[in-house]
């Protein structure tokens, strides 16, 4: 059994990856080390999940790309029980077993042969924004056997749910921000609204970074715009919600 300073070391990394993709490799590389090899990322709009044109999609997937367009050309999310479970509210980690808990056939047979049989599905917290409301989730699985599977994962199953939330807390604001179409703010941009929420007013912020008023005017307005945003403090709010603003 690994030990805790190992998850500690990884929950590390993570913190200080630059951004999603690069956290997602940390993780996944970590997960193949404990044998938990197989895993989705989801994060899908709520109110959408009923219908087959806006189900939603893998944000990230270990899976070969192939088997996620057949996935989805088969409109197999429908027959998903993990999907099922999600979309229904459900929030405690579950195990699965694929064959078991697919009532479809054709679509049991198609997860196992791409190489997942079992694993751990772990709910995740979802927001809302302009009225949309989404959900998500993060498996983790292995194409061995469910019942070896699941020793791993009740043997692993704090720190990994631990990771989970960690990798999703830290990106899913880029995810929302991607699925409600709204632009990544620049960094100077981000600066200026992050010292906004920090209680700076426009010469202080100039001040600390050395621009000139009026600049830093602009980009606190290009912030908005990109956010959608009403005015300055909603700005502020979104930017909380999306992970641009940053407080430490």
């Amino acid at each position: 059994m690994l030990a805790d300073t190992a998850f500690a070391d990884i929950a590390h990394e993570l913190v200080l990856q630059p951004d999603r993709c690069a956290r997602w490799r940390s993780l996944t590389a970590f997960m193949e080390t404990i044998g938990l090899g197989v895993m989705n990322y989801a994060y899908v709009d709520a109110a959408l999940h009923n219908d087959p044109d806006h189900q939603g999609r893998l944000a990230h997937t270990t899976l070969p790309q192939s088997f996620i367009d057949h996935f989805a050309d088969r409109n197999y999310v429908s027959t998903d029980a993990m999907a099922r479970y999600l979309s229904a509210g459900g929030v405690r980690p579950v195990l699965f077993d694929v064959e078991a808990h697919t009532p479809d056939r054709d679509h049991a047979s198609d997860v196992v042969s791409a190489g997942l049989k079992g694993g751990l599905f772990i709910p995740l917290p979802g927001a809302t924004l302009d009225g949309r409301a989404t959900v998500a989730g993060l498996s983790v699985g292995s194409g061995a056997s469910p019942e070896t599977t699941h020793r791993t994962a009740r043997e692993y199953g704090a720190g990994l749910v631990a990771l989970t939330h960690l990798f999703h807390a830290l990106s899913a604001g880029d995810h929302l921000a991607e699925m409600l179409g709204l632009a990544n703010l620049t960094t100077r941009e981000r600066d200026c609204l992050s010292w906004t929420a920090k209680g700076d007013r426009i010469g202080q912020i100039a001040h600390r970074l050395n621009i000139a008023e009026i600049t830093v005017a602009k980009h606190l307005a290009n912030a908005r715009k990109k956010l959608g945003a009403r005015n300055l403090p909603e700005a502020v709010a979104r930017g909380l919600l999306l992970q641009q603003v940053v407080l430490a």
